[in-house]
């Protein structure tokens, strides 16, 4: 991406020196500078960009009020180059719809090719789409809790049962998703599965469940759909139903901490294992996001080894570079991220997403 581009709301510069032998680290440019960088040729020349193939950039955005004197709280701020956010929002309660303030600055970032994501976590049935719920009852739901969620979706049960009363009712959840993402303007979902991680529900700890719910939400967003909406599963998405995987746009891997490509290699080869059967190796590499934890890295150093044994100070470069050899091809990864990019208080976190996009997707000067 060219540099004006990627730093036209922010400072310039230097960009970061890259040490690696791998064949592709040395990229083409992808573009060349559009004249009027200030009018429709700049918004046209960075949704051409972000519609191209390329090596995305994804993080989870925390700070969302679209109001206030702060950049941080809105998502106009964000750099530009930026291809995915999900907005985090760690409640249970009803999901409200968004404000007009909001909604304003989701369109402006839309119009820079953006793509904004509604995140919440697998967990019951009827979890933030139940009016009147303020928690979810996850472990051990009390009768009013029952009988709240068998009077608005039409089932409840603390097990799935697989009877077809089960799996409307999980169909019924999936199109109030469905429908609150087209009504706020959303570009789809993200699903935040953490099943071995301590998540609980009726959904969360059934696969054949879970599928029942991406299949109904593969009518409306995800590569099935042709809607353009995103439909994407983050966290332990090697966990899920084979079957489950050609219905999601993206593999989100939370590989925080990350050592080097070895571990890397291990965890992809989790999610090829599970996929295989239904998706060739490049196809899941390609729908693969690598993403690191800048909540508790609030400098973002994590030390990242190579495959040739060279270094770099930061995780998140190694994971924006990972390929695998596929039928004498270096394929590259899908993309890479981080968890709250937005909260690092000892350095610029913007600054550092847009160096690693610009390592990976570099501008034509």
């Amino acid at each position: 991406m060219k540099k004006k581009i990627t730093y036209i709301m922010f400072s310039a510069f230097a960009i970061l020196s890259m040490a690696s032998c791998n064949k592709w680290l040395t990229p083409e440019p992808l573009f060349k500078e559009p004249e009027n960088i200030h009018g429709e040729d700049y918004y046209a020349a960075l949704r051409e960009y972000k519609s191209s193939e390329h090596v995305k950039c994804f993080g989870w955005y925390s700070s969302w009020t679209a109001v206030g004197n702060d950049m941080k709280n809105y998502l106009i701020g964000l750099p530009d180059s930026m291809d995915i956010v999900s907005h985090w929002l760690p409640v249970e309660s009803y999901a409200q719809p968004l404000s007009d303030a909001q909604k304003k600055d989701l369109k402006a970032v839309q119009e820079k090719g953006t793509k904004v994501l509604f995140c919440l976590f697998f967990k019951d049935l009827g979890f933030r789409m139940t009016p009147g719920l303020e928690n979810a009852e996850n472990s051990n739901p009390s009768e009013t809790y029952k009988q709240l969620m068998r009077e608005t979706w039409g089932w409840y049960e603390r097990r799935y049962d697989g009877s077809e009363t089960a799996d409307a009712a999980i169909a019924k959840y999936a199109r109030a998703l469905k429908d609150y993402v087209i009504e706020n303007g959303y570009d789809g979902i993200d699903f935040d599965y953490e099943v071995n991680y301590g998540e609980r529900g009726n959904l969360v700890e059934s696969t054949a469940a879970l599928h029942v719910l991406l299949t109904e939400l593969s009518k409306y967003m995800g590569p099935k759909s042709g809607s353009g909406l995103i439909l994407a599963v983050d966290g332990e998405p090697q966990t899920l139903a084979a079957e489950s995987g050609p219905l999601l746009d993206y593999y989100i891997i939370q590989a925080y901490y990350c050592s080097g490509d070895s571990n890397l290699d291990s965890r992809f080869s989790g999610l090829f294992n599970k996929f295989r059967s239904v998706e060739d190796e490049a196809t899941i590499l390609k729908k693969l996001f690598w993403t690191e934890d800048f909540e508790r890295i609030q400098d973002g150093r994590q030390d990242f080894t190579y495959r040739d044994g060279t270094q770099t100070p930061y995780s998140i470069e190694g994971m924006s570079r990972y390929y695998r050899d596929i039928d004498g091809q270096q394929v590259k990864i899908g993309g890479f991220g981080a968890y709250r990019f937005d909260i690092i208080g000892s350095i610029d976190e913007y600054a550092l997403m847009r160096r690693m996009i610009q390592g990976v997707n570099p501008a034509n000067n």
